[in-house]
């Protein structure tokens, strides 16, 4: 359960129902602590790299002395900014409360983050519209830091695809990399199929960027006019528009 403190703007994860009820003097320890903390984290990572799993996160806590509620302290909380990111080295801090939910102490407590996760790795020199395979990208398990967050994790996701621009070899792909290998290529000399009120017109034209199939592209018309027109990509010849105006 999550609950935001409007006038401090700081997200708080509440670990064991609402409030976490203490006694006077009762210590919290570690192995008490630790299940809820890494369980948290855990989810946190698997947010930011969904390509993990929770068997491929490892979670060390490094919790302090002094964890001893101060004297009124009724409950606790963990404090995390919602900002930060989980993997490596990160700070969050136990807060206890009286029982007017007024912060009397906190604790900060250390963690690091270790995650790894499938990517696809260029193996040479991946050229500008080149189709990716197996001969020039595999898959590899690694840990995540330093990796970009839209990495592709899946062989699936690229093979028949081709390589936007030059990808150097040993680059992790990302979604921004690599397309659907166009139907249609700018500067292809295509048909314009107009079809309206059981007419049907046909004129040649110029694809004027690359589409693919059943998506829309702008076409210039080889009519006398030279209009620009927005059609659907029928195949690799062949595009039908609605007006030719």
């Amino acid at each position: 359960m999550i609950w935001v403190n409007k006038h401090m703007g700081v997200l708080f994860l509440l670990l064991m129902g609402v409030w976490v009820s203490l006694v006077n003097g009762a210590t919290l320890t570690e192995s008490e602590l630790t299940p809820q903390i890494k369980q948290f984290v855990v989810k946190k990572v698997l947010d930011e790299y969904p390509f993990s799993t929770a068997e491929d996160v490892k979670v060390t806590l490094k919790t302090p002395k002094g964890m001893t509620p101060p004297e009124g302290a009724t409950s606790w909380l963990l404090d995390v900014d919602p900002e930060v990111h989980f993997v490596g080295t990160t700070q969050v801090s136990l807060v206890y409360f009286d029982d007017q939910k007024s912060e009397l102490k906190r604790v900060p407590i250390l963690f690091q983050v270790k995650a790894w996760g499938h990517f696809i790795k260029a193996t040479r020199i991946i050229y500008q519209n080149e189709t990716l395979t197996t001969q020039n990208c595999e898959d590899i398990y690694a840990q995540v830091s330093a990796k970009p967050f839209h990495a592709v994790s899946l062989m699936s996701q690229v093979l028949g695809k081709e390589a936007i621009t030059t990808i150097g070899r040993e680059t992790i792909l990302t979604d921004t990399m690599i397309r659907s290998i166009p139907s249609i290529r700018k500067g292809d000399k295509i048909q314009i199929i107009l079809k309206k009120n059981n007419i049907e017109l046909k004129f040649k034209g110029e694809a004027l960027e690359n589409g693919i199939e059943k998506k829309k592209i702008h076409v210039r018309s080889g009519l006398p006019d030279r209009k620009v027109l927005e059609g659907d990509v029928i195949d690799s010849k062949n595009v039908q528009v609605i007006s030719l105006y």
